[in-house]
């Protein structure tokens, strides 16, 4: 998508500089954006990657502490 964004900006840069700064402006906005929910997202994947290997420890017969009580 950075790529896309790249050939974009040096087009409208090739056609004219004051598109040109809006559309930085604009493109900016959007990665800003894009980039939260996608690193919101990563963090969920190592929750869940980090509580099935919890998980997977606390189970009895899995090679795993046997809970007591």
């Amino acid at each position: 998508m950075s790529e896309k964004f790249g050939r974009l900006l040096t087009e409208t840069k090739e056609k004219s500089e004051e598109a040109a700064s809006m559309v930085t402006s604009f493109i900016k906005k959007l990665l800003l954006i894009i980039s939260r929910p996608a690193r919101l997202l990563e963090c969920l994947e190592l929750i869940r990657k980090s509580f099935i290997i919890f998980r997977s420890s606390r189970r009895p017969g899995k090679g795993g502490a046997r809970y007591q009580s």
